[in-house]
């Protein structure tokens, strides 16, 4: 039995800064109907994945935010429920150093505004050069983080948080096992929720992963996930 469905949002349920279809919207809502949670787990902040909430008319989401650095319930604010994932000093201090760092050779770098996370979003191809000499001439400062490279940005995480270590954490919050969990993803970004719940779907994964399905479009997803729950 199915009670918890974690959606990725970008390239998952939207195509990047695009809309989910009026028709998939309307099977999210269908699934929601049918007494399965629905969750929001982005790599952007939980404000983000609030506002697609509402869009999507989900009454009662359960959305994660950074990767899995902070978790909230609802889409009102302030939010019945906020969760801030704690994180070392050491993980605190190589965040400010690279930021720093970043800032003082790009100093029109724009950076999402994260809680947690340092994401930066080079403008052109010699900032992401500049970065990656940044990041290759201080692997001393690489404590207690982990460093992720995409087409569009670079995220700097604390080694604790991911998207799987929030699904642990909502794991106990909600009293659902992983067994009665499905996550949805399309890139290696969601291998840790895909490690952690029961069953998994991935979208397009141009990386296989040994416990997802891979079908093609969010469309296929959906109507696996409603055929596994009239099942």
């Amino acid at each position: 039995m199915i009670r918890l469905a974690v959606f990725d949002l970008d390239g998952t349920l939207a195509p990047y800064d695009g809309f989910t279809t009026p028709e998939n919207a309307a099977k999210l809502k269908t699934i929601e109907q049918k007494g399965v949670k629905i969750c929001l787990c982005s790599g952007k902040p939980v404000f983000y994945g609030c506002a697609f909430a509402r869009q999507l008319a989900l009454d009662d989401p359960v959305l994660v935010g950074e990767n899995g650095s902070e978790i909230q319930f609802g889409i009102h604010l302030p939010p019945r429920f906020f969760y801030h994932v704690p994180y070392s000093d050491t993980a605190k201090q190589s965040l400010a150093f690279f930021k720093k760092a970043i800032q003082t050779e790009i100093p029109d770098m724009w950076f999402q505004p994260n809680q947690t996370e340092v994401s930066p979003f080079p403008k052109c191809a010699e900032e992401f050069e500049i970065i990656e000499r940044i990041i290759e001439n201080n692997a001393q400062h690489i404590q207690d983080i982990h460093i992720f490279q995409y087409f569009d940005c670079f995220d700097f995480i604390p080694a604790n948080i991911n998207k799987g270590a929030a699904l642990k954490i909502l794991s106990k919050k909600l009293d659902i096992s992983p067994e009665e969990m499905i996550s949805v993803g399309d890139s290696h970004n969601d291998f840790s929720m895909f490690d952690y719940t029961s069953k998994s779907i991935g979208i397009g994964l141009k990386q296989p992963h040994p416990k997802a399905k891979n079908v093609s479009t969010l469309d296929e997803a959906l109507e696996e996930i409603l055929e596994i729950i009239d099942s």
